[in-house]
């Protein structure tokens, strides 16, 4: 029983893990990337107002 037991404590998060990267993975390739390459590319890497604003406040603050 002991090697059931292990095997299954061994297995369980290996399978847990697995799934995971599975649904990223789908996520990634159904979701993300359409998303990413509808937009203008030029406007992707611009800073909203909110981060820029923390930014700043991080910068004062330090």
């Amino acid at each position: 029983m002991k090697i059931v037991t292990k095997t299954q404590r061994d297995m369980v998060p290996k399978i847990i893990m697995h799934q995971l990267i599975n649904e990223i993975k789908t996520f990634l390739k159904g979701d993300l990337l359409p998303g990413l390459y509808s937009q203008d590319p030029n406007n992707l890497m611009e800073e909203s107002s909110t981060e820029k604003k923390h930014r700043e406040d991080m910068i004062r603050m330090y």
